[in-house]
């Protein structure tokens, strides 16, 4: 039985960062012809109401990675001093950080793994020894349906082999059911033809499960027309000069949406990226919420913003959050041959 990468449904209009929308219609219509049809957007899924589970693009950066693992160490050792799971949350690497390569005189994207940076490596070392979770995010990290659609199919095939090749020895070891390799397409940008082109590959790509999506840190977004953050993210927080405080208070609002009915909160993937300066901050800020450990250490003054979030959900008490893994989500098995077939069932 073959095991296709997935693909999103997406169950909402999607921005991406590169300013390029897609058609949601046409993005479904698509999806539906294909028999890769995936579900990454957690909001979707009731396993994971009134919980989060982390996840960090882009990296591993030299400083803010390493500032995330500190942060992720302590709150973990907080969370097991109560009984609980330490976090175990997922880093999408980006091949080019953590390799060099050797690029084809005539296509850019056409290149080769030379060898790796050994202090990189170092950190990616740490994610692994902390128990978190190595995932790809591609090697040049640029739009796969912008720029690989009418392109070979090895060319898209080497943007998730290579990066892989360069962290393959810590990578989670496929053979274990509980583990799985998971695929995140650089600005969520996907279609059928990249499932096609991907899944050509059966040595490495094919064992992929994803593009994964996310459902919290999108886009910097507002109630209406106030100045109430409904969402947001990093990495535009960062580049309109919005505070930690701001884009936490975005990211809990986000993370704290209700069902229709109003009995459960949504939860879902979040989505940060740790080569952002404001990461570490936010990263913080949210923590202290999700886990109820010191929600609102600091005083009035100093986290205004984080208070007021309280006010935006009229919550008397804040409910926290189960922070799990991108690995416990059952969801994601349909879309594994594994299970599928009845092997680790």
């Amino acid at each position: 039985m073959k095991k296709p990468i997935l693909l999103s449904v997406l169950a909402c209009s999607f921005a991406f960062a590169s300013n390029q929308t897609f058609n949601l219609k046409e993005l479904h219509q698509e999806y539906l012809q294909s028999r890769s049809i995936g579900h990454g957007l957690a909001v979707e899924d009731k396993e994971l109401f009134g919980k989060v589970t982390l996840t960090f693009d882009d990296g591993p950066h030299p400083t803010y990675t390493r500032k995330i693992l500190k942060i992720l160490k302590t709150y973990s050792d907080k969370l097991e001093a109560q009984g609980k799971e330490r976090i175990k949350a997922t880093f999408f690497i980006n091949g080019k950080q953590v390799a060099n390569y050797k690029y084809h005189q005539t296509n850019k994207y056409a290149y080769e793994l030379v060898d790796t940076k050994a202090s990189r490596m170092e950190i990616v070392q740490e994610i692994v020894d902390q128990g978190h979770i190595l995932a790809n995010h591609s090697v040049s990290h640029a739009s796969l349906t912008a720029t690989f659609l009418n392109t070979s199919p090895s060319i898209l095939q080497n943007e998730i082999k290579l990066t892989h090749d360069a962290v393959d020895f810590m990578m989670p070891d496929i053979r274990e059911c509980q583990n799985k390799w998971f695929f995140r397409a650089p600005y969520g940008g996907w279609r059928s033809q990249n499932a096609t082109d991907g899944n050509a590959e059966t040595k490495t790509v094919e064992k992929y499960v994803g593009p994964i999506f996310w459902d919290i840190g999108g886009r910097v977004t507002y109630y209406g027309n106030s100045s109430i953050p409904s969402d947001a993210a990093d990495w535009e927080c960062g580049s309109l000069g919005k505070s930690a405080e701001f884009c936490a208070r975005g990211y809990l609002n986000r993370t704290f949406r209700k069902t229709s009915n109003q009995k459960k909160i949504r939860g879902g993937i979040v989505l940060m990226h740790d080569v952002q300066s404001i990461t570490p901050k936010l990263l913080t800020y949210s923590l202290r919420v999700w886990t109820g450990i010191n929600p609102f250490e600091g005083g009035t003054k100093k986290y205004k913003d984080l208070e007021k979030f309280v006010v935006d959900y009229k919550f008397d008490k804040v409910p926290t959050m189960e922070v799990v893994g991108l690995d416990s989500i059952k969801a994601f098995d349909k879309f594994d041959e594994r299970f599928t077939s009845g092997y680790c069932q």
